[in-house]
């Protein structure tokens, strides 16, 4: 096995940048009308069975909606017009550190601006790690986990210490594709252009899906958005990846964006990875006035040119 060896760099300003990422999310513009959400699991989402805590939506933790303690998942379609329809269809999986969804800078912004261009976009709220109800006790638990982020690992490789809600969250996202699949020509998808695109731990939770995916449930493509990965072993059918990183992030280094895109190119695979010199984490949608504003434009040129005949 190789390892590499990198200097530890002073801690103090990558856990400045962390806690300043919760105060500096931009607000969110206007919600759009989709079509009603479809629950994943009728007849109760496995592994979640006895789970009792109460999901809640709030804007009194970041100035945008999240919604936290996500027990039964669901997947919002946002349908192109027939007019333009290219077939495509894209789940969005939002992050939040399986603690919470940002609903709309990762979410809703991102399935609207798809769907205006005739990609056929799924909302996805996947299962997620319990919280306080309380929302005090709540924004404690998340200063908590910063706090041991900024603590684990170093500043180039950090130690990721995986979620319990991470291997349901993937079941949910492969859920997720075989539903569009089962229903493509009622939503006027092609069934072998059906992919995912996550943010932080949403892209966890669709490289997931790319590496547990058989059959209906495989997606045909990946797009990971500031979220490392590091699989074990890579299928020998794995899709194309579409990787965004930034070399400021203080959560995920571009390294583990590096590392994955050229494991998967060395296994035969096609993978494209940008990384843009500044925009932090968790940019989402909004612009910032940084290099990762134009992201979602790359991302759709790349996807037209993968998933188009």
């Amino acid at each position: 096995m190789n390892t590499r060896l990198h200097a530890r760099r002073p801690r103090a300003p990558r856990l400045a940048a962390l806690l300043a990422l919760l105060f500096t999310l931009p607000v969110a513009g206007p919600l759009y009308a989709a079509d009603t959400p479809i629950v994943l699991w009728p007849d109760g989402a496995p592994g979640s069975e006895d789970w009792d805590q109460v999901e809640v939506e709030t804007t009194d933790f970041l100035p945008q909606r999240v919604v936290r303690n996500v027990v039964q998942p669901t997947l919002q379609p946002y349908l192109a017009d027939a007019d333009g329809n290219t077939g495509v269809a894209v789940i969005v999986a939002p992050g939040g550190g399986f603690q919470f969804l940002s609903m709309e800078t990762e979410g809703t912004q991102v399935a609207q601006w798809l769907r205006e261009r005739g990609v056929n976009a799924f909302l996805l709220k996947y299962r997620l790690d319990e919280t306080a109800a309380n929302p005090t006790l709540f924004k404690l638990q998340i200063y908590w986990m910063m706090f041991k982020a900024w603590l684990s690992g170093d500043d180039d490789y950090p130690e990721i210490t995986p979620s319990p809600a991470q291997p349901l969250a993937t079941a949910d996202a492969m859920a997720a594709v075989a539903l569009v699949r089962s229903r493509a020509d009622e939503w006027r998808v092609r069934r072998d252009a059906v992919g995912l695109i996550g943010f932080s731990a949403g892209s966890f939770a669709s490289l997931g899906a790319v590496l547990e995916g058989r059959g209906d449930s495989r997606p045909d493509f990946a797009a990971l958005i500031y979220g490392p990965g590091n699989p074990a072993t890579i299928p020998d059918d794995a899709p194309p990846l579409y990787i965004v990183a930034t070399a400021d992030d203080p959560l995920f280094p571009a390294g583990m964006s590096e590392d994955l895109h050229q494991r998967w190119q060395d296994a035969g695979h096609s993978s494209t990875l940008t990384i843009y010199p500044d925009g932090g984490h968790g940019f989402g949608m909004p612009d910032k006035g940084a290099s990762s504003d134009g992201w979602i434009e790359a991302f759709y040129d790349w996807l037209l040119a993968t998933a188009t005949p």
